[in-house]
C-alpha cells in the first residue's frame, strides 16, 4: 500500500486482520497488522449498527479512515505497549456496537469523531488528537 493513500480500515471478521481499502472505487484492498494514519475520522453507519443490535451479529460497518502514514503487511506484529503509547500522549478509542453508536474514548465512553492521528494495531486503536 502506497503512503498517502486515503483509505478506510476496518476489523476483518473473516481473516481476523486489519483491512484497509482505498477510498477511490476499484482499489485494492489490504491486510495488515498495523496501520498508521493521519487526518482521522471515526465513522460509524448507524443502519450497520442498528442491524448488529437487532440480529445480535456483527458485521462491518465501523471505519476508521484516514490518510496512510505507515502500514505493516502480515507479519505477526508485536502487540503495543500501552504504557509507552500513553506517555506519548495517544488515548485508546473503541467501539463497541452493542454499547455505543460511535468509536469513543476507551478511558470515558466520550464519542470521538476526528483525531489527528491514529495508530491501529490488530483490535487496538490510539489516537493523537
Amino acid at each position: 500500500m502506497k503512503t498517502d493513500t486515503r483509505v478506510e480500515c476496518y476489523w476483518n471478521l473473516h481473516k481476523n486482520c486489519l483491512s484497509a481499502r482505498p477510498t477511490v472505487k476499484g482499489g485494492k484492498v489490504w491486510h495488515a497488522d498495523m496501520v498508521w494514519l493521519t487526518d482521522v475520522r471515526f465513522a460509524v453507519q448507524p443502519a450497520g449498527n442498528a442491524k448488529v443490535r437487532a440480529e445480535g451479529r456483527k458485521n462491518v460497518h465501523a471505519y476508521v479512515r484516514g490518510t496512510v502514514v505507515n502500514w505493516q503487511g502480515l507479519l505477526g506484529g508485536a502487540p503495543v505497549d500501552a504504557e509507552t503509547v500513553e506517555r506519548l500522549g495517544w488515548v485508546r478509542v473503541s467501539y463497541n456496537p452493542y454499547r455505543y453508536e460511535s468509536f469513543v474514548l476507551a478511558a470515558t465512553g466520550e464519542p470521538i469523531l476526528a483525531a489527528r492521528e491514529a495508530f491501529i494495531a490488530s483490535k487496538q486503536i490510539w489516537a493523537l488528537l
